[in-house]
């Protein structure tokens, strides 16, 4: 029979290690991406609908109170379990899987990060790489949509930490609650907020679909009023295409020329050259008016660079610089410049992605135009060098041109 002091050893062996992991999992990504910098815990906010103050809270802020909270119990009892540290373990607990289930229902702005990357990637494919097709993913016998499994394919180490840390932390109750009555309140507290963010995201999502059933029954005034209020209850909407387009072509309909209003003009694919440049003209004075809308930066710069690749020629220049700091783009561009013979303008758009890509295999691909362009103009030293990083920087081994470049199997042509 095992005696209560060897229990109590093996429990203060659990709270030391679930504080050591739960601050691993403030310093590891929690999602990850292909071309953007992975997003830890501090990176990540509440998307709790229209609960005030919540949505500028952070996951690692949390997270750092509740280690802090379960630490200095810790030391108190000399590190045996406490029910604060078990308190601190369950919501840790509670935490990762809270994560998941307000993203996948109300977290636009991290679903638009992961979309974005995600097409921002397959541009990077389509130009390098075969085509390659992945089957869906399954878990524990359960194929869950591809929105759902795009999260769960996203989620890192920080977040399993998360999970790991809150297990070793929560058990049984150890000690007689002091205080029933305020812990009651505290879960009461915390079930109305919880239950206030999933019915106003859950709102947000209905009077979404009643502004989309609106426009599509030409009525521009109540689909407007539909999507301003969806947008009350749940403000990370904003990240949501579909919404911004529909809400453009409302504001469009009513005379209004406001950034949505051109930005929605750009939603139907031009049909030929003049169709591609009046596109261009609709995003430019979308993004003129909202320099900062993510959504009409992103949609901007994936159209650029799908034009570019179904013309095979560098697009509007201009653009390109003003969406400076998208390193898919500024990649996309210089390839197709490096393919037309203007070598300055692929050594310029090449270092701008060296520069703010955040992935290797890209800067790897990168500097294999750059070593080209310099060795088709005669830069013999900087074509060593860099074709030498491009290798260095190719750890999956994806970049054949870069290899068969250094290998001396592929020398350009003159430009």
């Amino acid at each position: 029979m095992t005696s209560p002091s060897s229990v109590r050893s093996h429990a203060s062996w659990r709270v030391v290690l679930g504080l050591a992991i739960a601050l691993a999992s403030l310093t590891l990504p929690w999602l990850g991406l292909s071309l953007s910098p992975s997003l830890s815990a501090w990176h990540l906010t509440f998307a709790l609908g229209a609960v005030p103050l919540v949505g500028h809270l952070t996951y690692g802020e949390l997270i750092a109170v509740l280690v802090l909270g379960a630490a200095a119990s810790a030391v108190r009892s000399r590190g045996k379990p406490t029910n604060t540290t078990r308190a601190c373990g369950w919501t840790m607990v509670a935490t990762s899987l809270l994560f998941v289930l307000t993203t996948r229902i109300m977290g636009a702005e991290t679903l638009f990060r992961l979309s974005s990357d995600t097409a921002q990637t397959a541009i990077i494919e389509r130009q390098i790489l075969q085509y390659h097709f992945v089957p869906p993913t399954s878990y524990l016998g359960f194929t869950p949509d591809s929105t759902t499994s795009m999260i769960l394919s996203a989620l890192r180490m920080g977040w399993y930490l998360t999970a790991v840390a809150g297990a070793l932390l929560a058990g049984r109750q150890v000690a007689p609650l002091r205080h029933p009555r305020g812990l009651i309140t505290a879960t009461v507290g915390v079930g109305i907020i919880l239950a206030w963010g999933f019915a106003t995201g859950l709102l947000a999502d209905a009077a979404k679909s009643d502004g989309v059933a609106a426009s599509q029954s030409g009525q521009p005034i109540v689909a407007e009023r539909d999507f301003n209020r969806a947008l009350a209850l749940n403000p990370q909407l904003r990240y949501d295409s579909q919404l911004e387009t529909k809400l453009g072509q409302a504001q469009g309909i009513q005379g209004d020329a406001s950034a949505l209003a051109w930005f929605s003009k750009t939603a139907s694919p031009p049909v030929n050259t003049s169709g591609i440049a009046q596109q261009m003209l609709d995003y430019t004075q979308a993004l003129n008016l909202a320099p900062g809308n993510p959504v009409v930066q992103d949609s901007f710069a994936v159209s650029l660079a799908n034009d570019m690749i179904g013309t095979q020629s560098p697009v509007d220049p201009a653009a390109v610089s003003t969406l400076d700091g998208m390193a898919f783009l500024s990649f996309t561009y210089g390839h197709y410049a490096y393919e037309a013979g203007d070598d300055s303008a692929t050594i310029e758009s090449m270092n701008r992605v060296v520069a703010s890509a955040h992935n290797g295999e890209l800067q790897s691909l990168a500097f294999t135009y750059l070593a080209l362009s310099e060795q088709r103009l005669g830069h013999l030293a900087a074509f060593r060098r860099d074709i030498v990083r491009a290798v260095g920087l190719d750890t999956q081994d994806v970049n054949g041109l870069g290899r068969e470049v250094a290998a001396g199997l592929y020398t350009p042509g003159p430009p």
